[in-house]
């Protein structure tokens, strides 16, 4: 296919209630998300990596199977609840398979707050290095208790920012190039060969 054909289209409609469709094409969307899965996300051929998104979003689409696949590593596409049958769910899954990235959204992260203890690993996650959140901002009392409590601050817990119209991150933190200090506030750096927003 040539490299401006359409790979995807997608609707999303924001806030505003009104569909609009989005179109990805092959050539620009695939360089985009290869290059920010390295840059943002150090994704690499031997990670075993798991987006906790539903395939149908933007998030599915660029890295449950594209970026991944681009990387060469192994992704898993899981179809479930996260939290089912045990709150626990989402960090046996990762211990079982051996998951060394990690893709989930805020809200995840605040389903599993409300378990308390239960929602926590009940292992130290040995081959967890990294976890990502996007999708509405990380909140401070989401970022504390996933970072602080519920991975006892082995791992960094990163805020990403991005849209369905850009298929991948414009502000983060770039951890594949260089990690920055992690912290609670929202994800406030742009992203390499992204604009800084106005």
């Amino acid at each position: 296919m040539e490299s401006n054909e359409p790979a995807y289209i997608l609707a999303t409609s924001g806030t505003t209630a009104k569909p609009k469709l989005v179109v990805h094409a092959h050539g620009g969307y695939q360089v985009g998300i290869h290059s920010m899965g390295k840059w943002c996300f150090g994704l690499r051929d031997t990670d075993v990596w798991w987006s906790t998104s539903d395939i149908g979003w933007v998030v599915g689409h660029s890295y449950i199977v594209y970026a991944p696949l681009l990387a060469g590593a192994t992704t898993i596409a899981f179809e479930g609840a996260i939290n089912h049958p045990t709150p626990d769910a989402i960090w046996q899954i990762t211990d079982e398979f051996g998951v060394t990235g990690m893709f989930t959204s805020p809200t995840a992260v605040r389903l599993l707050m409300r378990y308390g203890d239960e929602g926590k690993p009940k292992t130290k996650l040995p081959s967890l290095e990294r976890v990502f959140c996007a999708g509405e901002v990380l909140n401070p009392p989401a970022w504390d208790w996933l970072q602080n409590e519920a991975l006892e601050d082995r791992i960094p817990v990163i805020d990403h920012y991005w849209q369905t119209e850009t298929g991948g991150p414009l502000v983060g933190n770039p951890y594949g190039l260089a990690m920055l200090p992690s912290s609670p506030a929202p994800a406030e750096r742009p992203c390499p060969a992204s604009k800084p927003p106005s």
